[in-house]
């Protein structure tokens, strides 16, 4: 069963640069991300919430979860990603159902 990863891998490119977190970008002509294969880890949820920061002109974000992400996992990733978008950001999330991608929307 897939579970969460929580810190990289040995090998890890995240480890040549320790200081990755606090770098300042300014990616005022990204308008549109997609973004394959979310697991939701520690990681590529920083990795996303400053991309939201760093892209000032962003208009649309899609996210597609791993196949192995659970909906407990996808609705975590989902609040966190969704409290640090703009409003004026349309994001769209989508979860494997039987090998099929369809449109994510968390459970109440």
């Amino acid at each position: 069963m897939f579970q969460k990863q929580t810190a990289c891998p040995p090998g890890c490119i995240c480890d040549d640069q320790q200081d990755w977190k606090f770098e300042e970008l300014l990616l005022n002509h990204l308008q549109e991300v997609e973004i394959t294969e979310l697991r939701g880890s520690e990681h590529e949820v920083i990795f996303v919430k400053h991309l939201l920061r760093w892209a000032t002109e962003l208009k649309k974000m899609t996210i597609f979860f791993n196949s192995l992400v659970t909906e407990s996992m996808a609705r975590k990733s989902y609040q966190i990603l969704r409290r640090f978008s703009r409003r004026e950001i349309c994001m769209e999330f989508y979860m494997d159902k039987d090998t099929v991608m369809v449109p994510y929307v968390p459970k109440d």
